[in-house]
């Protein structure tokens, strides 16, 4: 079972304690020793952000390999180690197996620098996700 943690003590207005903070740390240490995976609550993030968020995520996940290559964090400046990496392309280990996930680890920047190597219709729905999230968080 993948357990829940509770991280409002890290967000809320500074009322929580250190021993609050602690266990928060503590639960967070086991999930990742026992199953490697933990859900979080009391994070502040809405609902409707998530889901927008996520919604962008598949769009660019959903993108040919040759566009996603594009982003590469082979690519990123400096050491930043921001971009898109490929299936297999990471290992911890020397001599173990990679880590078999697809991940993405940047924001739009990229998109904007290299908007000349995407296809007309992920530039615009890509876009338009974007504002939309920007929009809805002004009013927050």
């Amino acid at each position: 079972m993948v357990p829940t943690i509770d991280i409002s003590p890290f967000v809320g207005p500074g009322t929580a304690t250190e021993d609050a903070k602690a266990e928060v740390l503590n639960e967070i240490r086991a999930a990742c020793l026992e199953s490697g995976f933990f859900v979080i609550t009391g994070h502040g993030v809405p609902e409707d952000l998530q889901q927008r968020a996520l919604a962008m995520s598949k769009c660019f996940f959903a993108l040919p390999l040759q566009e996603k290559l594009e982003l590469s964090e082979k690519k990123s400046w400096g050491r930043s180690f921001r971009g898109y990496q490929i299936i297999g392309g990471e290992a911890y280990e020397a001599g173990k197996l990679p880590d078999l996930k697809e991940a993405r680890s940047d924001h739009a920047l990229p998109l904007m620098i290299h908007a000349d190597r995407f296809s007309r219709d992920f530039k615009l729905a890509y876009t338009r996700a974007l504002i939309i999230l920007i929009l809805s968080d002004s009013d927050r």
